[in-house]
């Protein structure tokens, strides 16, 4: 796990999405560095360094996904990969959900405590 994000380690999926993210900045070719380019563009937004696509046009979502199936279906080859990819997806999504609902609370906190002073 990554120890540059530790106050992330606790969100749902943390385990997949931050060893992705180390595995993508190592240009190590893992299924968790996959599903972190599926959501590079999320990601960066929501204030994580996405190592960016060093490739000179880079490969949309849809070839990350592409990625991500066929690295679990060599990781696991006796597993059905399409399982374990909706697993992984739905970790990657349970994982933005969370960051983005700890980003907002963290931006709405300040105005929220503004407005109480201010009321008082």
């Amino acid at each position: 796990m990554s120890a540059s994000h530790p106050d992330l380690a606790n969100l749902p999926g943390a385990d997949l999405v931050l060893r992705g993210l180390d595995d993508l900045a190592y240009a190590r070719p893992t299924p968790e560095a996959a599903l972190v380019e599926i959501a590079r563009t999320r990601l960066g937004a929501l204030g994580l360094a996405v190592q960016p696509d060093p490739s000179p046009s880079p490969s949309p979502a849809s070839d990350a996904e592409l990625r991500l199936y066929d690295r679990l279906a060599q990781r696991h080859p006796g597993r059905d990969p399409h399982l374990l990819y909706g697993a992984w997806l739905d970790q990657l999504v349970s994982f933005l959900a969370s960051l983005t609902e700890r980003r907002e609370r963290l931006v709405s906190a300040p105005r929220a405590g503004r407005a109480t002073r201010e009321a008082q």
